[in-house]
């Protein structure tokens, strides 16, 4: 029966549930059966001791009067006596193995119930497991939990926007072309124009277009004598092909193909159909545009790793990615100096992870509680509260612990206060205030410890099924300053959504193209989307930062 729950997962379990219920309660019923078969027996024998017992009285009684008379009726008298007490001593011997069996079978009927309460509680945690609750998404889930019905009244207003409601309008350009009309009256949305007394002298209105036209610049060489020697630079470039690209339109294919996560077969027939034809970029164009940028990137990763360990917070986190079948893990560093990624093999690698580049960071780092980060001396950590909410709504809804939430209301009410606080304008909670919550923390700790110990005094079954929120809480109250430490420090965020955030271009990556083909090009690409992903946060144009660099080699 163990070697069988260590090899069920829950979700076989769950596709075979009723077989293995059904297989459970017919073994409690047998188990009981023989337990009625074996104490009716033992009934039985007791009656047989009873009326031996009797006979013994009798004929003692009989042997008292017969003695004097017939010493060799004595003797068969005796012998009779000395059958009857061996007979006595192993219907005796046939009770007490009966009871034997009887305790093994209640010792069976116990493990069983404690069996079928770890199944139970499988199956009530993957029924009520769902993305609110959990790190997984949805599509995992084999319990679909129905959506709430539709409560709205259906409106008898028209589609679109609504009287009095505020128009979302496009942002007035600088005009490329300019043409004037005189009217007698300008439309109502026209913009006023005012001269330089503060007078209308005009109104417009704009129309924005968008074109993309190929340009085609042919250099032609014409051989002469008195010509100028081409430098080794233009003779390689040309060496096989009389065709190049710009480094313009490297860059919008590289950016083209990051940001929109387009195969790159899709990219090239998108190419080809805006160019009318004259753009024919095949994949592996794509893939050397991608390595080239990847390779003149080195000074502006290094520029970008520096602008973030120069901050105090930084955040971390980490996903996974398949690299041709096997699974490895690309990272993000991030804060507002940029966002920074790479790829592992292992989730954490020595010398050649996050580590290594966070060694000498000092200021205060955030993360997902991955224990690895935790040989970082140097620097404080801060642990993310967001997964902690979903762990404790988990406890909720799986176990039913009100300790979760009342921890959650706990954590809620301080990150309010801080909040309140800090618009207030002030920037630290007092000590003793602090000191409250961290008492308050602990006591909810130790009462979901208390409570969950005498509802369980069966050891067995609590060694082998001991629920998520008793291990959360755990971890909770031996890392107890790092889930805090947002309130003692007003610069730590409560979560850690920025790295989350980061992950989530990731994981779009994965949807549209399950794994790369490998270690190298994985790190390629989380190249070029560190550079694509700091640039935007800066508010700069990635399309002319990716230019930038294809344009290093132009210049070199």
């Amino acid at each position: 029966m163990k070697q069988m729950i260590n090899k069920l997962s829950p979700e076989k379990y769950l596709m075979h549930k009723e077989y293995f219920d059904q297989g459970l309660i017919e073994c409690l019923q047998h188990a009981q059966n023989k337990n009625i078969k074996y104490k009716s027996e033992i009934e039985k024998k007791n009656a047989i001791i009873f009326s031996l017992e009797e006979k013994i009285k009798s004929l003692n009684e009989v042997i008292m009067l017969l003695t004097s008379d017939n010493k060799n009726l004595e003797k068969q008298v005796k012998d009779l006596a000395n059958e009857i007490l061996r007979q006595q001593k192993e219907l005796l011997e046939e009770l007490d193995q009966l009871k034997d069996e009887i305790n093994k079978q209640d010792s069976v009927i116990k493990e069983i119930n404690g069996e079928l309460s770890i199944y139970k509680q499988k199956y009530n945690k993957a029924k009520n497991t769902d993305s609110s609750n959990s790190n997984k998404p949805t599509s995992s889930f084999a319990y679909k939990k129905a959506a709430p019905s539709n409560s709205r009244v259906k409106s008898q207003r028209k589609r679109g926007g609504q009287p009095g409601h505020k128009a979302h309008i496009s942002a007035i350009n600088n005009a490329d072309e300019v043409r004037e009309i005189k009217v007698k009256k300008a439309p109502t949305g026209a913009e006023p124009h005012y001269d330089i007394n503060g007078n209308i002298d005009y109104y417009f209105t704009q129309v924005i277009d968008a074109s993309f036209k190929s340009i085609v610049r042919e250099t032609r060489y014409i051989i002469s004598d008195d010509g100028i020697t081409l430098d080794d630079k233009i003779m390689n470039e040309y060496k096989i092909n009389a065709v190049t690209y710009s480094t313009y339109l490297k860059a919008i294919a590289v950016y083209m193909n990051l940001e929109g996560a387009i195969p790159y077969e899709r990219l090239n027939r998108m190419l080809n159909i805006i160019s009318n034809g004259t753009i024919d970029i095949k994949p592996g164009t794509f893939v050397k545009w991608e390595t080239e940028a990847k390779d003149l990137s080195s000074p502006k990763m290094e520029a970008i790793l520096k602008e973030i360990l120069s901050n105090k917070i930084i955040h971390v986190d980490e996903t996974s990615m398949s690299v041709n079948g096997k699974n490895c893990w690309i990272h993000v560093i991030c804060n507002n100096g940029g966002n920074y990624y790479l790829m592992t093999k292992p989730r954490s690698e020595p010398g050649k992870g996050t580590q290594e580049l966070l060694a000498g960071f000092s200021g205060v780092l955030i993360h997902d509680h991955f224990k690895p980060y935790y040989n970082l001396e140097n620097c404080y950590h801060g642990e993310c509260n967001a997964h902690i909410d979903r762990y404790l709504k988990a406890g909720i809804d799986i176990d039913g612990a009100i300790e979760c939430q009342d921890m959650i209301d706990l954590l809620h009410k301080a990150k309010k206060e801080k909040e309140e606080l800090i618009f207030k304008g002030i920037n630290a909670m007092t000590p003793e205030r602090i000191n409250e919550i961290g008492i308050e923390y602990d006591a909810i700790i130790e009462k979901a410890f208390k409570r969950f110990n005498e509802e369980h005094d069966n050891k067995e079954v609590k060694k082998k099924y001991e629920p998520e929120y008793i291990k959360l809480f755990r971890r909770m109250k031996e890392y107890k300053a790092e889930h805090l430490l947002y309130l003692t420090d007003f610069d730590v965020p409560y979560t850690n959504n920025d790295a989350e955030k980061c992950c989530r271009k990731v994981k779009r990556k994965k949807n549209t193209s399950s794994y790369v083909y490998s270690l190298d090009t994985g790190n390629t690409y989380c190249t070029l989307l560190s550079i694509l992903e700091t640039a935007k946060g800066k508010k700069e144009n990635p399309i002319s930062c990716l230019q930038e660099i294809f344009e290093l080699k132009a210049r070199a």
